[in-house]
């Protein structure tokens, strides 16, 4: 597994506690292998796009139990709950966020929590508008939104992790 990846994770391994997880944005499936790693029972990971499921093919006998699949979130069963959601890579146009929202609430456990990771600061910042600066979506429709890792005192640098629970 690449290190790298792994190093910029660790900060979640505490809260994966045997949960059934769900990868959104899974690219090449490096960050589903993580929270295996970290003790997740189950990791199913989704993207839109499959351009690069071919990089997970060297990691795939070493982890059957792991599943990629080329899905729109939107297009999740409803019925099928995640004791974690993870979207490492926030990358969306403002539009969507609350649809976004409102499916990972739904595809949620109750006592389920969400992993976000924001590394481009355009989602960090009051862009476009007031409004729509990130931690007021989360506020929106989480009770506890709470950034879980450090970046030596450079709050602005690097990526964000974000714990989200108890949604409205």
């Amino acid at each position: 597994m690449e290190k790298e990846v792994l190093e910029k994770l660790l900060v979640i391994k505490p809260l994966i506690n045997g949960k059934k997880w769900l990868d959104v944005g899974s690219r090449n499936g490096l960050n589903m292998i993580s929270l295996k790693e970290f003790g997740a029972r189950s990791v199913t990971g989704i993207d839109i796009n499959s351009d690069r499921f071919n990089e997970f093919d060297k990691y795939a006998e070493t982890y059957p139990t792991l599943k990629l699949l080329k899905q729109n979130l939107y297009f999740m069963d409803p019925t099928k709950k995640f004791g974690g959601i993870s979207v490492f890579l926030w990358s969306m146009p403002f539009i969507e966020y609350d649809k976004v929202m409102i499916k990972i609430k739904e595809l949620l456990l109750p006592d389920g929590i969400v992993l976000i990771g924001i590394y481009d600061n355009v989602y960090k910042e009051h862009y476009p508008y007031d409004r729509c600066f990130i931690y007021q979506l989360f506020i929106k429709h989480f009770k506890s939104v709470k950034k879980i890792n450090k970046n030596d005192g450079r709050e602005d640098k690097g990526q964000w992790i974000i714990k989200l629970e108890c949604p409205y």
